[in-house]
């Protein structure tokens, strides 16, 4: 049986989302709420914490069902707006598993992007900054979607390093290490 409902609409973004992705929970074992990283056509990077559920104090683990009596609907809220990189659409965005409050993002300027969580322990009160930036990251070329790979070369410095892959109108595949200093 397919059944499907809506539990949530978030809004914010002031034109096309073009691409999401949900934090991975085991990357982050301090969390207790999920949360969603999403782009846009508004050159925004959004950060949505869900904030309430209202089956949360349900016991049970089997998926949502329209015959249910009790509601499915979520409350999200956004709780950041990444600091303003991108020049034009941005198309994609990533959680990297390996370190929790680390997103990448790629977008038609061309530009791959890594930003990085800081002051996460203070709830309510992290703040994001730019750790990243490849410009022309694939020529004169849009980038169309980056996303986070475990690395499994002889290359890898530690257990667990994510590399960032991104492909563009170029026809290309790139593989990226990210080395901070």
């Amino acid at each position: 049986m397919d059944d499907w409902t809506c539990c949530a609409v978030l809004t914010g973004h002031t034109s096309t989302v073009w691409g999401i992705d949900f934090e991975r929970l085991e990357s982050n074992p301090g969390s207790t709420s999920s949360r969603l990283v999403s782009c846009s056509d508004d050159f925004t990077v959004r950060i949505w914490t869900r904030t309430s559920s209202s089956n949360s104090s349900s016991s049970t683990k089997n998926p949502p069902s329209i015959l249910r009596t009790n509601s499915i609907e979520e409350k999200w809220t956004e709780t950041a707006c990444l600091p303003a990189v991108h020049t034009r659409t941005i198309y994609s965005v990533s959680w990297c598993a390996s370190q929790p409050g680390r997103i990448v993002s790629c977008g038609g300027d061309g530009k791959v992007v890594v930003y990085e969580e800081f002051n996460a322990e203070a709830q309510g009160d992290s703040e994001w900054r730019i750790v990243a930036e490849i410009e022309g990251a694939h020529g004169v070329y849009e980038v169309n979607n980056v996303c986070w790979a475990k690395r499994w070369d002889k290359g890898k410095r530690f257990e667990g390093e994510e590399l960032v892959v991104s492909t563009g109108d170029d026809g290309v595949v790139s593989f990226w290490e990210l080395v901070l200093e």
